[in-house]
């Protein structure tokens, strides 16, 4: 199935965390983007979900955490029409993180798993404004309030660990 191979494409895109306004943003964010367009040419409906989640309920380190300012964040993945079920797709974490991190496989038929435990899913109507005020290019330059120190070590501890 083409969409399957869609997905595994930018799935299996290594996660990063954009750190510049030059660095491809291949967080949660841009690989969503990446997908959508991809599965919208194949004719699909595609809509945004964002959600909160802790990033204290990943595996990560302790040291790297404490890095952080806010546990809290927020996290996007899709919802793919399905012959007429909305259907869950996250592609955030890439294969090659499979020994540390959710990663997520899809059939093209059924929910994938999510790459984080939700706290809260906005409605459609959020998202959508929430990803449209957020344009994939802003993503490292709206960090005033990030400890970007949270953000490098994440990005190296994905980079040794991952397989």
């Amino acid at each position: 199935m083409k969409i399957i191979d869609h997905f595994n494409k930018i799935r299996d895109i290594p996660y990063a965390i954009p750190l510049s306004s030059s660095d491809e943003d291949c967080c949660c964010n841009g690989k969503v983007r990446k997908l959508k367009e991809l599965l919208e040419q194949e004719g699909y409906r595609v809509r945004y979900r964002v959600c909160t989640f802790c990033w204290s309920d990943l595996s990560i380190p302790e040291e790297i955490l404490n890095l952080q300012k806010d546990d809290i964040a927020t996290h996007v993945y899709l919802e793919v029409d399905i012959d007429g079920t909305w259907i869950k797709v996250d592609p955030t974490w890439d294969a090659g993180l499979g020994n540390i991190l959710p990663v997520a496989d899809w059939d093209g038929k059924t929910d994938t798993l999510l790459a984080v435990a939700s706290i809260e899913v906005y409605s459609v109507e959020k998202s959508a404004e929430i990803m449209s005020d957020c344009q994939s290019e802003d993503v490292a330059q709206n960090r005033s309030d990030i400890d970007v120190g949270f953000e490098i070590a994440f990005n190296a501890w994905l980079e040794k660990n991952r397989g």
